[in-house]
């Protein structure tokens, strides 16, 4: 059985510097192709290094998380295919938006620069998953984003609404 360590080619010796390097090299080499195989190559080197780095600040090994029914479009959005992510996303029935459908329309419009767009979409996955660490994420991605681009109205509102819903 292969160990996060040996999917990214290091010593478990390795710092996270070590590790990093070791993640953005494999990443170059496998991100961009499109083929199944080096899709599925990705999605192991990116699961192991976020299993490694969780693991060095937290000192636990993360539980195994359960089968998302989104994972189609989550291999989608890793691979940067976002028109064919939201395809699927918009097919879904209006009834069945949960907060993981709301999170990942709000991923695909937070990489297309949609700052605002992607604002209303986190916001509904917030509401329905407030502890949600991914959707936590996300919107600390969106508010230094608005930062960067100079955008302290959006930054403001989004830290009004996640403070309204805590």
């Amino acid at each position: 059985m292969n160990t996060s360590y040996d999917i990214l080619g290091v010593a478990p010796s390795a710092d996270e510097a070590q590790l990093r390097a070791a993640y953005k090299k494999l990443a170059a080499k496998y991100y961009s192709a499109s083929d199944s195989a080096s899709l599925e190559k990705m999605k192991a080197i990116d699961a192991a290094y976020d299993e490694l780095i969780r693991q060095r600040k937290t000192g636990a090994p993360e539980p195994k998380a359960t089968v998302s029914e989104f994972a189609d479009v989550r291999r989608l959005i890793t691979s940067c295919r976002l028109s064919d992510a939201e395809e699927i996303l918009d097919s879904v029935r209006s009834l069945a938006r949960g907060g993981e459908w709301n999170y990942l329309k709000a991923l695909v419009l937070f990489k297309r620069g949609l700052l605002s767009e992607a604002l209303v979409y986190i916001k509904r996955a917030l509401e329905k998953d407030d502890l949600s660490s991914e959707f936590n994420e996300l919107y600390d991605r969106i508010g230094r984003a608005s930062r960067d681009n100079n955008s302290p109205g959006l930054f403001k509102a989004i830290r009004n609404l996640i403070s309204g819903l805590r």
